[in-house]
């Protein structure tokens, strides 16, 4: 493993596995990101970078790799990264994911953002809120095609935007992207897609929920995981065409 740097976090996306370092200093943190050739971790091309802030998610998608990094974006070969233009915001990105014909990317005051080519972006027409009408900040955005229907899966985080704001946790938002992504479209508001209402209450309600990885395990079953802060780690299986409920790990 690279000798310089404290590792930071471990990412993967089309079988491609990342390494994300940090190395500290009294005037700034930067950052660097290397690649798993099969035998050891080679630069991406992204080396002591002090304009990023640590990349935090990846995704694959026409032919290249794409990562949220604070408010900027990473993109392009395992080997030849680098900062890529995004869409415009002030805000931190909580994450990106592939739908297979575009990227969808969240933001942390309560934008998603898609693209079908990684230049162009459009945004919902509107900031997600809570119950109370108070901005959530998107965690890492999941999409899933359990074969039935074709799924968005958003978490909430309570991560603090400032010193000041710290947004509410409200679980997660699933959207049915069946259609097609839709700048107007909104959450099911009874998460039927994955859970029942009750369970979802029960479970993840009020929750924040970092991330929400699916595995394919194979034999048509999936495995989708929720990630909190501070309430452990949550699962729902999808088999034999229907998801059984949250449970916790």
């Amino acid at each position: 493993f690279p000798a310089t740097g404290t590792l930071r976090r471990i990412l993967a996306a089309n079988d491609q596995l990342f390494a994300i370092t940090a190395e500290f200093a009294s005037d700034a943190t930067t950052y660097s990101v290397y690649y798993f050739d099969g035998t050891s971790f080679q630069s991406t091309g992204i080396s002591g970078n002090d304009v990023i802030d640590a990349p935090d998610s990846v995704a694959y998608f026409g032919g290249a790799y794409w990562f949220t990094a604070g408010s900027n974006l990473v993109t392009g070969a395992a080997s030849a990264l680098s900062v890529a233009e995004g869409p415009v915001t002030t805000a931190s990105f909580g994450g990106i994911c592939s739908t297979g014909t575009g990227l969808i990317v969240s933001t942390s005051d309560g934008y998603l953002y898609h693209s079908t080519d990684g230049i162009a972006w459009t945004a919902t027409s509107s900031q997600f809120t809570n119950s109370s009408s108070k901005i959530i900040s998107l965690s890492a955005p999941s999409y899933i095609d359990d074969g039935t229907k074709k799924i968005l899966l958003v978490g909430t985080s309570k991560q603090p935007r400032s010193s000041s704001d710290t947004p509410p946790g409200d679980g997660y938002l699933d959207f049915n992207l069946t259609d097609g992504f839709d700048a107007a479209m909104s959450p099911t508001d009874d998460h039927a897609l994955v859970s029942t209402a009750t369970n979802f209450d029960a479970s993840l309600s009020g929750k924040s929920v970092r991330a929400m990885p699916r595995f394919a395990m194979g034999g048509g079953t999936l495995k989708l995981f929720a990630l909190t802060d501070g309430n452990g780690l949550w699962s729902n299986e999808f088999s034999s065409g229907a998801w059984g409920g949250w449970i916790r790990e």
